[in-house]
């Protein structure tokens, strides 16, 4: 296995690194630019949307315009989350013990990180939806999400998309993730 260059990051009490996305911020916000850029731009227009119905709203005090308003009001969430994609990749760390993603700027400076224990109690769902497309190159592509549970309550959540089962590191992160919490579970009882 290749050194990891962000292991002063993660925590002893995660335990022995088994798994970890090989990537370089730079690099990765570099290929990333255009669909970055793409997400900005689709998010702009869903706000401006989102304002000119609000103040067609104000002006005429029609409810149609606060319905469409209220309707483009998730483009907010939208257009923080693509500026942040400019500036911020995950990099997901795989332990015996637990799961740790880092939030890393493209100076390798650490921004926040997310960390995860594994526990014996835990229980575990992986669901795959289908999504229909009407444009694009591909008809469908496919999510699969990984919950885990404490009795009813979601504790934490992964997820990766996909078109085709092509050797990803997102879909490496989640394989390996599932397997050392199964290996977690039977080692611990």
């Amino acid at each position: 296995m290749k050194n990891f260059r962000y292991k002063k990051y993660v925590p002893n009490e995660l335990g022995k690194i088994i798994f970890f996305e090989d990537l370089i911020p730079k690099k990765v916000l570099r290929q990333q630019f255009l669909s970055n850029l793409f997400t900005l731009f689709f998010s702009i227009f869903g706000l401006v949307i989102c304002i000119l119905m609000f103040s067609h709203f104000i002006i005429s005090n029609d409810l149609f315009g606060l319905f469409s308003a209220l309707l483009f009001s998730p483009f907010f969430f939208y257009l923080y989350k693509a500026i942040l994609n400019f500036f911020i990749i995950e990099i997901g760390v795989v332990c015996d013990k637990g799961i740790m993603i880092l939030h890393l700027r493209s100076d390798d400076k650490l921004i926040k990180n997310r960390i995860f224990y594994f526990d014996t109690k835990y229980e575990i769902k992986i669901q795959e939806r289908r999504n229909f497309h009407i444009a694009g190159r591909y008809r469908y592509t496919y999510d699969k999400i990984c919950t885990f549970f404490d009795k009813n309550k979601k504790i934490f959540q992964l997820g990766y998309s996909f078109v085709d089962n092509r050797k990803s590191s997102k879909k490496e992160f989640f394989d390996n993730s599932v397997l050392a919490f199964e290996t977690f579970r039977i080692t611990r009882r």
